[in-house]
């Protein structure tokens, strides 16, 4: 039986060095000035970084295209006609997307339509701040 388990941690071992060679870190980009400016985003209604070094709101895409959203904004208003921003092509969701984050009144519901545009769909009015951790689409 030991032979047996030797077998299977090598056979592992090689698994897992196989796949460290194809699976590769997310890099996260900080939605801030920069970013927005080299992929032509705006961020809409007075949003803003809640903290732009300890809990920045940012986007990710990994190599099967898929993106995920992370991190706090801040100041805007959350209504249907307002969008925080519009995600630039190559990071648009292949069908519409409703996710539900944290905000400053509790659980709220997000979209982002075809189009990227991302829209918090909570109580209207001022809205002190929501997250987007756990938001993850696929682009394809």
């Amino acid at each position: 039986m030991s032979t047996r388990i030797r077998q299977l941690e090598t056979e592992l071992a090689a698994l897992k060095r196989q796949t460290d060679e194809h699976v590769q870190p997310l890099q996260w980009h900080k939605v801030d000035d920069a970013w927005c400016k080299q992929h032509g985003v705006v961020l809409g209604r007075g949003w803003k970084q809640e903290n732009d070094t300890i809990y920045p709101f940012c986007i990710a895409k990994d190599a099967h295209g898929r993106v995920q959203l992370k991190g706090v904004i801040t100041g805007g208003q959350a209504d249907d006609r307002n969008a925080i921003l519009t995600l630039p092509e190559g990071y648009r969701p292949a069908t519409s997307v409703h996710q539900s984050g944290n905000g400053a009144r509790g659980v709220g519901d997000f979209t982002i339509d075809l189009q990227g545009r991302l829209v918090i769909r909570t109580k209207a009015g001022p809205q002190a701040w929501f997250s987007f951790d756990g938001c993850s689409f696929s682009t394809v």
